[in-house]
């Protein structure tokens, strides 16, 4: 290849980066680490053609190469979040390493072959992701059961919401009852009453579309039947003895 070694910018890895996008997407309750790329053809250019990797003698070849890949590092953890994404120099070096400690392992790590490390590197990144993943691993296993702690709390909140609504709802139809139809119509509350006769009293509440009223006279009881109900403009028809009377006594009229 012609040119110049560079470290790739975001349009031409826009398709990697999609597919990235797809992955963490799809395990998205999984702890995902993704790893940066790492230098090649830095120990020795890809063949003796002079224009391919045209920069391998320039002075900064090397700390250039390394400033782009950190610059690319910052970009895939705004785009890939919240995947994990660790460096892959540091995976190699480790952490805190300097510059110079940085560029010389690169070297000895790519002596023999310019796009694959030797089995040390290999060694080093192995140990080194154990580590990283180990403590995202227990990172994540935290704001899980910090999660998992919300959501219980939330549950537990619409429970309570729940059972004191419910209890609310017993409440008013203790307090007001549901319409109910009787022989003549619905109604709904309590009927409570006096007539105007003697010896008998409509003073007790009913539950249904008809009842007896309690006889004070000793005659025989009178059934009621509600029709319509107060709030219904209805009114209460008695029927009693044959012959129209309560006790002896004529039916009272309201």
């Amino acid at each position: 290849m012609n040119g110049a070694l560079v470290v790739a910018p975001d349009r031409s890895i826009q398709f990697t980066i999609d597919q990235l996008k797809r992955i963490i997407t799809e395990f998205s309750e999984y702890i995902l680490f993704i790893i940066t790329p790492v230098t090649r053809y830095i120990s020795m250019p890809c063949c003796d053609t002079p224009e391919h990797v045209s920069n391998f003698q320039d002075p900064d070849f090397l700390s250039q190469i390394l400033a782009d890949l950190t610059k690319l590092k910052f970009s895939l953890r705004k785009k890939l979040s919240p995947a994990t994404i660790l460096d892959g120099i540091e995976l190699v070096c480790g952490a805190g390493c300097s510059k110079e400690r940085i560029e010389q392992t690169l070297r000895a790590g790519w002596a023999s072959d310019p796009v694959h490390p030797n089995a040390h590197i290999y060694a080093k990144m192995a140990l080194n992701l154990l580590e990283k993943v180990s403590a995202g691993g227990e990172a994540g296993k935290k704001a899980d059961t910090v999660r998992k702690r919300k959501r219980s709390d939330s549950s537990n909140s619409s429970t309570t919401a729940n059972t004191q609504q419910t209890h609310v709802q017993q409440a008013q139809a203790q307090l007001y009852p549901s319409s109910q139809t009787g022989s003549r119509g619905p109604f709904r509350g309590s009927f409570r009453g006096q007539g105007r006769g003697r010896g008998w009293d409509t003073s007790s509440s009913y539950s249904s579309g008809s009842y007896h009223t309690a006889n004070r006279g000793g005659g025989q009881p009178s059934r009621f039947q509600v029709r319509g109900g107060p709030h219904r403009g209805g009114g209460v028809r008695a029927s009693g003895p044959p012959r129209g009377h309560f006790g002896g006594r004529p039916w009272p009229r309201w």
